[in-house]
């Protein structure tokens, strides 16, 4: 007979262990992209059928999109899958080495049963895209935890075909597609090694975001090699330091730049210009820098990731093998890892992130009417294509958008080239852009100065690892609102200063207030229908005026205090209290029903 008196399914701290995980997968995922949402789900499958348990849980345990029944077959789908793999037909000589081997394929099936479960559920394939950590035992359970992230967001990235390579007929190596990959794999291997401590849930998790994308950069490197030749266990090891190392070192008073093409020394795609007959080792950094001098135009360093080989030139790669990359440095510490002409990965300063993609031309659009009210269908069409020829353009650039820019310019006359008004066209432009300083011009796209070196108060906005560009410009802003800025990067990728929030419903908000305040004249509270409402709430809080915060304070502290007596709750989640926005511009931030 199942236990009544238990008020959780898998074990005492699995509310608070998932709140934590969410809380570090926003961190970890909006550091790649800011338009990541993660969900964060745990699944615990019954180790032994025989106890007196429920054959699988579910966190959050009520009113989820799928319920924990759907986890019952786990265990039998599972052994289906076992024995589906390669490695089944391997005996290993040793029994130690056989147990191992017998339950890491044990573990790798339930995670694979549990993500065949998620991902048969007709909710899951239309939005999110689903990753499934190896289980954890804890107490009678296998727990898996289960990651979503938005599949359009990853989809918008460069992502490689192949997530298997054969290492023999009997064994395959599951690999990376993309660094976001590697960071959904790194994220979930750190909360299953979390999940093995005492009581996890209880502490605080040992999770470092910065960490994880740093860890997940390596395995992306570490991943590429396996891809180019499986032999090279220095290099699986060592590439990711050796690029960020080489592209460190000065030569001559000279910054890094250059091309490296890494594959396999034989590998068909590659035209020898110039071969060392001794190879030199990577590992050999101020070595390996002095050859990258001679790595421009079609000449390329080939490496396998260990050593160095010469200098190649490429024809006819067939990029569906997946088998040749490039690294190229771009300057001080700043290089990235490309397959066929895609980027996979950037890496400045030692940190990895992915690569800038164009702006989103329906939120600017919809961006300049909020701020310009008066501008116009085809004002906002003409800004657009000036934006994109900057965009284009291989060269930074600061452009101020301003219905006051005649002004501006003016005041600052002395520190730029005021000019009389003149129509900026795409051509006109990119030659203005050549030259340092911000380009002053009006909503209608009429050019009032260029060249202009900004002022502004210091403010507490500001980012000390970004440019002087982006620094300035965003002084400016704040000093002289409405306008809108665009920052163009010299490396890619353009920054619009502000970046909007988009536009809610106060009819929504209103609504979810009077739901939760509801709770105060219910004597039963369901936590995951309050859960629910706050987190709506709560990822809205930009959004709410002195008297929502209120309100929903108030409630907060009621109704805590009634769930804790229901539970009989020993540990709970401490939430942030509502504070409201000083930035809160109703005009700007509401719809308008």
């Amino acid at each position: 007979m199942i236990s009544e008196s238990r008020t959780y399914s898998i074990w005492k701290y699995q509310r608070h262990f998932r709140a934590a995980s969410k809380y570090f997968a926003e961190r970890v995922f909006k550091a790649l992209d800011q338009l990541f949402e993660p969900q964060v789900f745990l699944v615990g499958v019954l180790a032994d059928p025989s106890a007196e348990h429920l054959a699988a849980g579910v966190e959050p345990e009520r009113d989820f999109w799928i319920d924990a029944e759907r986890f019952n077959n786990v265990l039998a789908l599972a052994q289906s899958l076992i024995a589906t793999y390669p490695e089944t037909g391997i005996s290993q000589p040793h029994l130690l080495a056989q147990e191992r081997q017998d339950k890491a394929l044990f573990y790798r099936s339930i995670r694979d049963a549990v993500k065949k479960t998620v991902e048969s559920e007709s909710a899951a394939s239309a939005r999110l895209r689903y990753f499934v950590s190896p289980p954890a035992k804890l107490e009678d359970y296998l727990v898996c935890t289960v990651l979503g992230l938005q599949d359009n967001v990853i989809s918008g990235y460069y992502e490689l075909k192949r997530s298997v390579v054969q290492v023999h007929k009997h064994r395959n190596a599951e690999v990376a597609v993309s660094l976001i990959d590697a960071a959904a794999n790194e994220f979930l291997e750190r909360l299953r090694q979390e999940l093995q401590k005492p009581d996890p849930g209880l502490g605080e998790l040992g999770i470092d975001p910065e960490d994880i994308i740093r860890a997940a950069g390596r395995s992306l490197c570490r991943n590429t090699v396996v891809r180019i030749d499986r032999g090279r266990i220095e290099g699986m090891h060592d590439l990711f330091n050796a690029c960020s190392t080489i592209s460190s070192l000065g030569y001559e008073k000279s910054v890094a730049s250059g091309r490296m093409i890494l594959c396999r020394k034989d590998h068909p795609s590659l035209v020898p210009q110039i071969s060392l007959l001794k190879p030199e080792k990577l590992s050999r950094y101020r070595a390996a820098r002095k050859l990258f001098q001679l790595a421009s135009g079609y000449l390329s360093l080939h490496s396998d990731s260990e050593e160095v080989f010469g200098l190649v030139s490429l024809r006819d790669y067939d990029e569906s093998q997946e088998d040749l990359f490039e690294m190229h440095v771009h300057g001080h510490q700043h290089w990235e890892l490309n397959h066929a002409g895609e980027t996979l990965m950037k890496v400045r300063y030692g940190v990895p992130s992915l690569p800038r993609l164009s702006f989103d031309e329906a939120k600017l659009r919809s961006d300049l009417a909020r701020i310009f009210r008066s501008i116009t269908r085809d004002d906002i069409s003409r800004l657009v294509k000036l934006i994109r020829a900057v965009e284009e353009a291989s060269h930074g650039a600061l452009l101020i958008i301003d219905e006051n820019s005649a002004a501006e310019a003016n005041r600052l006359r002395k520190q730029g080239m005021s000019v009389d008004a003149c129509l900026l066209t795409p051509e006109l432009l990119r030659r203005l852009i050549t030259i340092d300083g911000a380009i002053l011009l009006s909503p209608d796209g009429m050019c009032h100065g260029f060249g202009t070196i900004l002022d502004g108060v210091a403010t507490e906005s500001g980012d000390p690892s970004r440019g002087a560009r982006y620094n300035s410009a965003l002084r400016y802003v704040e000093s002289a609102w409405p306008c809108l800025a665009v920052v163009v990067s010299e490396d890619g990728g353009i920054d619009f200063i502000p970046n909007l929030p988009p536009a809610v419903r106060r009819s929504a908000i209103d609504r979810a207030i009077a739901e939760i305040e509801e709770f105060r004249g219910i004597s039963r509270i369901s936590r995951a229908r309050y859960d629910r409402v706050l987190d709506f709430l709560d990822e809205r809080r930009f959004y709410l005026r002195k008297e929502d915060c209120d309100s929903i304070n108030s409630v907060i502290e009621f109704v805590e205090a009634a769930l804790r007596k229901q539970e009989g709750a020993e540990v709970w989640i401490i939430r942030q209290k509502f504070v409201p926005n000083p930035n809160l511009d109703e005009e700007l931030f509401y719809q308008h029903e």
